[in-house]
């Protein structure tokens, strides 16, 4: 009888215990990765445009784009991020990642409004990047980036006041 026979029944004895403790995730691969876009809609009649300057003092990187043009009735996508968390994390991460950021809205070469704060749940009234109940997820069809949803932030005629 040859050496690894005698060994047979424990490597039988070790292979059947992985199945029954492993079940059938031996084969399974982690699962990929779940993304959310991280967008600004423009709903007003107007084309705007948005910039992005590290507040006074603060050593902020901006990872995006710095400004960029978002015409009437369009969205923007700024960039992406991880959206495997709950709704409520994952608007509230989307919302952070400005902290220490000024976002100043245009139209024309006119500055009509300024962003900028801490983020936090203010009444629904205002509206701000930097308001947790300013900002909403909404699913998008199925694509091979395995972005599954959008946290948008929603610019409106009022904005332009």
């Amino acid at each position: 009888m040859h050496k690894w026979m005698r060994h047979l029944p424990i490597i039988l004895i070790g292979l059947i215990s992985t199945f029954i403790f492993q079940g059938c995730n031996l084969f399974m691969f982690d699962p990929p990765t779940e993304w959310h876009r991280v967008e600004f809609e423009n709903l007003s009649s107007h084309e705007i445009k948005l910039t992005f300057k590290a507040n006074e003092g603060k050593n902020t990187i901006i990872h995006w784009e710095d400004s960029f043009y978002i015409g009437s009735m369009v969205s923007y996508s700024v960039f992406n991020l991880v959206g495997d968390e709950a709704e409520k994390a994952t608007i509230e991460k989307a919302s952070n990642e400005f902290k220490d950021v000024i976002i100043t809205l245009y139209i024309g070469s006119d500055s009509v409004k300024s962003w900028k704060g801490s983020s936090d749940y203010f009444e629904d009234t205002i509206n701000s990047p930097f308001n947790y109940n300013s900002w909403e997820i909404r699913s998008v069809p199925k694509n091979p980036q395995n972005i599954v949803g959008a946290v948008t932030f929603t610019i409106s005629d009022e904005d332009l006041q």
